[in-house]
């Protein structure tokens, strides 16, 4: 099994080689890219690979996601606690194979660990991240849909603003001030525990009663696609 050590986990790299040389796991390379990882011949069914931060502008994970085979493909997230919110959680357990193991409370032997469960096509899980899924869980199960907890003019606040529409734009469809609308995003937001309409985006997303809210994204012109 080779070992990819994905950016931006590349700043541990030294460290990471060291531990996993000790315990027989000598084929450690380092990659920048989807496409330098494919040139790099991974093996989706049988290779590793390693990434730290996964939110910002250090590196987006949702390629992997949108690539396919590397759906498929085995991946230990080594993440720092403030990147494990509850958005990246849903997104990561809708793929196969995925470990998620937190620096804060992780040792090389627990690391080792981790590498031998993917071998056998197993995950490995930090506690603390298994305590923030649980609770996820529970709270999804808890509602019969976040859909329910609103009113129709809340309901048509998060369609218009989940098709990219200005407060403005949304007042006027809504035929309301922009203080009502501005209403309308804080109802939302208090009801489903949010902090941004960014993440309430998110949520519509992974919720398959919002879902509806999500615009298909419109088809591009040949003109738009050469330029």
């Amino acid at each position: 099994m080779k070992i990819f050590i994905y950016e931006p986990c590349i700043i541990m790299l030294r460290e990471l080689r060291a531990i996993f040389s000790n315990c027989g796991f000598h084929q450690v390379i380092a990659v920048y890219s989807l496409k330098d990882l494919t040139l790099r011949k991974y093996d989706f069914e049988t290779d590793l690979v390693i990434s730290g931060q996964t939110l910002g502008e250090d590196w987006n994970y949702m390629p992997w996601m949108e690539e396919g085979k590397y759906s498929s493909g085995r991946i230990l997230f080594f993440i720092e606690k403030i990147h494990a919110t509850r958005f990246f959680l849903h997104d990561m357990f809708q793929l196969l194979n995925v470990s998620i193991l937190l620096k804060e409370e992780t040792d090389s032997t627990q690391l080792i660990e981790a590498v031998k469960y993917a071998q056998r096509n197993q995950v490995s899980i930090s506690s603390y991240i298994q305590t923030l899924v649980t609770k996820m869980r529970r709270e999804l199960s808890d509602s019969e849909s976040l859909y329910e907890a609103l009113s129709e003019r809340e309901k048509l606040y998060v369609k218009l603003y989940c098709e990219t529409l200005s407060p403005t734009q949304i007042a006027h469809k809504m035929n309301v001030s922009i203080s009502t609308v501005n209403s309308f995003k804080e109802k939302v937001l208090h009801k489903f525990s949010l902090e941004s309409v960014h993440e309430l985006i998110q949520l519509c997303a992974h919720d398959d009663m919002m879902r509806q809210y999500i615009p298909n994204p419109k088809p591009q012109t040949p003109k738009q696609l050469q330029g």
